[in-house]
Formats: structure tokens, sequence, C-alpha cells
């Protein structure tokens, strides 16, 4: 569930020093509660303890708030209505004096309004304090006010945290606690671990936001003589623990209950702030009640905005704009999208990306496609880099809008973005969970780039069919056009003008025959294969067949680590270089290249063109080997240029396949499917970066000297362990001179 303030609302009401003056009453009231709890003893057990104490402690303003200290009714107002209060301290610092008289009342009133304007997060007025909070600070030191002291570290945290100091931002924290308990005050230790926890959350450290939550709890057990007033905020803080635990109605009615008890105690401020908890928590059950949770955000942006309270207001407008997407109305997502960042203007940007999140999913509905794109850029833009969570949710969006957009390349960039990120998550998600995630998301990406080579080449596929019609009716013209020459033999002028001619044309087909070659089937086809598409030695629309072949994968190690901080410019110069370089190799040896898979590149020898198994073998590992050695040159050339260089590894497996044409009339590829490729891909991966590895049927083609055994090996799909050989790539020149 999305909390913006998981804990700053449950430690709300903590005192400050000298709450037990009023001790005597709220005692008294305590013991009343006890009584009654006994009597409803199995009806409730906790939670009704929490629903008591809270609706006893609710009548106390109206019993015995003539009676508060000042201190007391300044409680009662920080949950009431912040904003006044905290214009109520501004007007009094103005008028207090710097002098040491003051000094005291003055570093007070400070820390109440620094923790003010945390709960508000108003940065505007935290910024114009700063001075005076670092000041107040040292003299609280030295007056060994460290309660005090604790509470500006908070301030000072939360503005480093605006700065995008995130170290900085940890680091005052971690010095609050530590002031906080060596000064013994329970009221400051619970209020900073509720600070730590809110920053946890917002740098989407859920793990130690939860320890922080139960470190205060542990805080309240460390006090037994604590005011009932404090107590009862932790019992509070266990309410809504046990609700995320067990979301029952049971549990949900009890907070309902909790909600119209301080709504009735006119708490305007904490009203909105769990109104905005039921309307996430009817959102996010197993069977959510949208219309139930829509009520709540409404009553939480509507209080929260009557007190100024943009931060929660701003909270509630963007949970109705991302409602409004579940339901497919685009117009309210973008009415309360807008209102989200027109609420978040003055306050962090915790709400703002999420609200721009949502309006580009509401532009993406509308088919608004360049301004969901803004949307969604913005979005990325105002996320922070610690929050990988959020990240991840606004790239699945981006992916969503550039599909839509047909941008193949910027959706396969953001669908690999995501990959990186859940790769920085490995240590911190379940194995399974992130596994299957990466799965998922791999295929879309592979699908993706698919897209992009499958573009390409029907483009050239049709250019290619284009150009074969117009060769096919230049050669049945020319044949006409000769026959008429040999019949005017007789008709000199008209005979050299014929020749003439004749001549033209045959250049012509020459021409269509280097294009054809050269242009568009030599891109994806080795010479031979384009030479017999062109004497139409092979029909394209050719059944599939089986096939004896070798097929060898290759695979960059580790391309993506190597890479992430390039430019992508670069990284598409270095991908062509590689994949020229390899394309080279396997046309001089003969091989028909099949396809690349990101960095990687998939082989065949005997297919078209069908070729002995020896001769397949041989070409295979001499092509192996040379593509090594073409690595080996190229990473030459890079580690000269920026210091890049690349490992690969390679398998070879030899057997019987499926090789043809597969597709449709309007798009089809040459390719070779079964079993023998699955186990070449996996011998592939397998390897160690820089080893060739081979399957027995391929070794038992080569002489002894030319390989060592590897081991035994588990493959997928295969019951018993397969033994494989490694091959030796110091006889670079050993080739196809074997079967030559």
């Amino acid at each position: 569930m999305e909390w913006g303030f998981p804990t700053s609302a449950i430690f709300a009401h903590a005192p400050q020093d000298g709450l037990c003056r009023t001790g005597e009453w709220v005692h008294g009231e305590v013991g009343l509660v006890q009584r009654a709890l006994k009597k409803l003893k199995g009806r409730g057990g906790l939670w009704l303890h929490a629903i008591l104490m809270l609706s006893i402690w609710s009548y106390m303003p109206s019993f015995a708030q003539d009676s508060l200290a000042e201190e007391d009714q300044l409680i009662f107002e920080e949950a009431d209505h912040p904003q006044a209060l905290k214009d109520k301290l501004l007007h009094r610092l103005r008028s207090q004096t710097q002098g040491a008289q003051d000094g005291v009342s003055s570093i007070r009133d400070l820390s109440r309004l620094t923790h003010v304007c945390y709960w508000l997060d108003d940065l505007d007025t935290l910024k114009d304090l700063i001075p005076r909070i670092q000041h107040d600070k040292l003299q609280a030191l030295q007056l060994k006010r460290y309660g005090e002291a604790a509470i500006l570290s908070i301030g000072l945290s939360l503005w480093e945290f605006s700065q995008n100091n995130s170290k900085r931002s940890v680091e005052l924290a971690h010095e609050a606690l530590s002031l906080a308990k060596q000064s013994q005050n329970p009221n400051a230790i619970l209020r900073v671990l509720a600070f730590q926890s809110d920053l946890y959350y917002r740098l989407d450290f859920d793990q130690e936001s939860i320890q922080a939550v139960l470190a205060a709890r542990t805080e309240l057990k460390e006090y037994p003589n604590l005011s009932p007033i404090l107590r009862l905020i932790g019992d509070i803080n266990v309410v809504q623990q046990n609700f995320e635990a067990d979301r029952t109605d049971d549990n949900l009615q009890l907070l309902e209950r909790y909600y119209h008890t301080i709504k009735d105690m006119k708490l305007r401020f904490h009203s909105g702030i769990l109104a905005f908890f039921l309307g996430d928590a009817y959102d996010n059950l197993s069977q959510p009640n949208l219309e139930k949770a829509e009520s709540y955000f409404k009553e939480s942006l509507q209080t929260a905005k009557s007190i100024d309270d943009f931060y929660t207001a701003s909270a509630a407008a963007y949970k109705l704009a991302s409602l409004a997407n579940k339901r497919k109305d685009s117009e309210a997502a973008m009415e309360y999208g807008y209102r989200t960042l027109e609420l978040t203007r003055n306050t962090g940007s915790l709400w703002r990306f999420k609200a721009y999140r949502e309006l580009a999913l509401a532009h993406l509905q509308r088919n608004e496609l360049d301004k969901a794109v803004m949307a969604i850029q913005q979005s990325l833009h105002d996320i922070r880099p610690e929050q990988t969570t959020e990240r991840i949710k606004s790239l699945n969006v981006a992916v969503q809008v550039y599909k839509k957009k047909q941008d193949v390349a910027q959706a396969l960039a953001s669908a690999e973005a995501i990959i990186q990120l859940m790769e920085q998550q490995k240590q911190v998600s379940s194995s399974q969970d992130f596994s299957k995630s990466k799965v998922l998301l791999g295929l879309e990406a592979s699908q993706l780039q698919n897209q992009i080579l499958d573009k390409d080449r029907q483009l050239a596929l049709k250019d290619s069919q284009l150009k074969t019609v117009e060769l096919e009716k230049m050669k049945k013209d020319n044949v006409i056009k000769t026959a008429v020459v040999i019949f005017l033999l007789i008709v000199v002028p008209v005979l050299i003008s014929l020749l003439a001619y004749v001549y033209r044309q045959q250049k012509k087909i020459h021409d269509l025959n280097v294009h054809l070659q050269t242009d568009v089937l030599g891109r994806f086809l080795p010479p031979s294969l384009v030479q017999d598409v062109v004497d139409k030695k092979i029909v394209w629309n050719a059944h599939a067949h089986h096939m004896d072949v070798t097929v060898v994968f290759a695979d960059l190690v580790e391309f993506i680590r190597i890479c992430e901080n390039k430019d992508p410019k670069r990284i598409s110069e270095i991908m062509n270089r590689f994949f020229s370089a390899m394309s080279r190799v396997i046309y001089s040896e003969q091989g028909t290249l099949d396809k690349f898979i990101g960095d990687a590149v998939m082989i065949i020898f005997g297919a078209p063109v069908s070729m002995e198994r020896e001769e397949q073998i041989h070409r295979s590992v001499a092509c192996a080997r040379k593509m090594m050695l073409a690595l080996d040159e190229l990473n030459q050339q890079l580690e000269a240029e920026d210091g890049t260089s690349f490992r690969m590894r390679i398998g070879i497996h030899a057997g019987s396949v499926i090789a043809g044409m597969f597709g449709s009339t309007e798009r089809s590829d040459y390719t070779a499917v079964g079993t023998t490729v699955n186990i070449a891909s996996r011998i592939e991966g397998l390897a160690r970066p820089n080893q060739v590895l081979a399957s027995q049927t391929v070794i038992q083609g080569l002489d002894d000297n030319e390989w060592t055994t590897a081991g035994l090996f588990k493959l997928k799909g295969i019951s018993e362990p397969q033994e494989l050989f490694e091959i030796h790539l110091a006889q670079s020149d050993a080739g196809i001179s074997k079967v030559s």
C-alpha cells in the first residue's frame, strides 16, 4: 500500500517535556478504561483497547482543556490545524529577542515549528528557518537541551533530502536519534524514530522503515511510567500494523470507528490522514471497493485543503487520479492529476512524479501519444536515483506508451532499463519472483529487438522480390528484341540501333544482379546462397524439410554491464563493428547467418545448401576460431579508443533440424528449428568466457589434438549428464584445409 506518511501521524500527539503536569486527570480516566476493558474481554482485544483509549482522550480537550498547560494546548492545535499553529509559532519567534533570557523558550518554539514544517512538508518555510535552526541547535547542545537539538536535526535532515543529498540526510537522521536517546526523553525518541521511518520510506528503503517502527514500539516498553496519552499513541500504531497483517472486514470496520472518533473530535489534520489510509486500504483489498476508496480519498482531499495541509491533499488527489485510470475515466484522471501538480508546487516531489505517471496513462487512453510521452518523461526526470521501485513502475508505463506509439527502439530501451534495475534489486527481492519478472521482461525486450530486425529484413526481402520481377521482365524483353535484330540483319542502321539497345539492356541486367547480390540479399545471406537465389536454384517459398547441419551459437559475455554507462550512439557503433567482423568470418567459411539475437549470433553449416558432415564440422570449428581472432583484433581497437574490451563464448553441436522458410506470404525468414538448435544454445551458455565448447558429435570429426575433455554437464531437457569438449584455439589456421 502507498503511504506518504507511514508513521509520522501515528506519533502525532506525542507531547513535549512536562506532559505529566495533567497526570491526575488522565490517570483517573485510564482507570475507567481498564475497568471497561475487563467487561469487553473477548470482543476485540487490542483493537477495542485502542478505540476506547482514543475515545476517552478525545474528550480530554473539552472536559479538561481549561486546566491544560500551554504545552498541552499546543499538542491539540498541532493535531487539529498545524498550519495555524505554524503561523502562531512564526509570530512568536519573530517577537522574541535573541537574548539569553529568551534562549530556552526560543529553542523550544523553533523545535516545535521545525516539526510542524516536517508534517506539512513546508519546504519554503523550512528554507527560511535553516540558518536559525543551525544556530539554535548549537545553542541547544551548549544548554544540554538534547531533545530539542534532536528535533532541530530532523529539520536539517529534511532540508538535505529536499536538496537531493540523501547521504547527508540519513547521517543527520542518525545524529537526531543519538541526541534523542541522550536526552532520555521518550517523546523526542519517538518523534525521531517516526521521522526516520518516513525518510526511509521516501528513499524506498522499506525494510529500514519497518525497523524504525519496530524500534519505536520497543522504546514504549522501555518506559513503563510513560504518560497514558503517549502509551495510547503506541497502541494506535499496533492497530494499524494489525490491519496490515490481517486485512479482514472486522479490522477495517474498527479502523473506520477510529476515523469517525477523531473526526468528531475535530482533529482535522489526523482525520485527513486517516481518511487517506482508509481509502488506500479499500483500494488494496483482495477485492477492492473502489467506490468507498474514492469516497475516503475525497474526504481526505477536502479536509486537508481546509487546513492548508497540501501534502496530504496532494496525496489524496494523486490517488483519485489513479482510481480514475483504473475505471478508464481519462477525463477525471487528468483533472485530479493536474490538481496534484498544483498542490505540490510548495511541497516535496513525492506525489509529483506519481501524478505525471497517472497523467501519462490518461493521455494514453485518449490516444494523445505525444502528451503521454512528455508526461512519462517528466515522471522519470522527477524520480530520485534511489527510488528504484517507483522508477520501475514509471518505466513500465513508458513501455506501454512507446509500444502504442510504435517507437520500438524507445520501448526496447525502457524494457532493458527495467531489467537492469531489477538486477540491482536482486538482493532484496525473492529469487523466484525476480527470475520470473526478469524472464517476462527479457522476452518482451527480445520481441521488441526482433521487431526492429524484422522490419529491416522484410524491407530488404520486398526490395529483392521487386528487383527479381523487374529482372525477369527485362530478360523477356531482351529475348524478343534480340529476335528482331536477327530478323532485320539486312537493315544495317536498324541492326546497329537494336544492338546498342540490347547492350544497354544487358548492362541493366548486370547492374540489377550486382544490386541483388551486394545491396539486398548480401546483407543477410552468404554469397553462395545469394547466387543460388538469383539463379533460381532455391525457391523462397519452398516447404521446410529435414537436414543434417552443424549449429554454432556465439554470445558476448556481460555486454550490458560493460556498456551500461556508454552513450547509445557508442553502443550502436560497437555492435555494428562486432557484427560486421563476425559476418565476414562466417561468410568466409560458407556459413549461413541465421539471425542476431541481442549481442549473440546463430550460424548454420549445411543449410540451405547441403554439406557433408565432416565438412560442416571443420568449417564450423574454423569459423569459431576465426571469430575469436576477429574479436581479439576488435578489442585492440576498442581498448585504444576508450578502454573497452569483450569476451565471447561459443557452443557447437551437430544433428538433424527442420530447415526452410517459416512465416506467411507477407513475412517469412529462412531458419532452422529443432532439438539440435536448442542443445547448441545450451552448450554455449555453459562455456566459460573465451572458450569454445562442443558436443561429442562434433569432436568425432576432429583430430585428437584439436580438443580436450571439459567434463560432464547437465543440459536442460536431457536426463543424463552429457560430456562436452573444449576446442583448442591455437590451431586457428586449421580450418577447412582438412576437407579442401
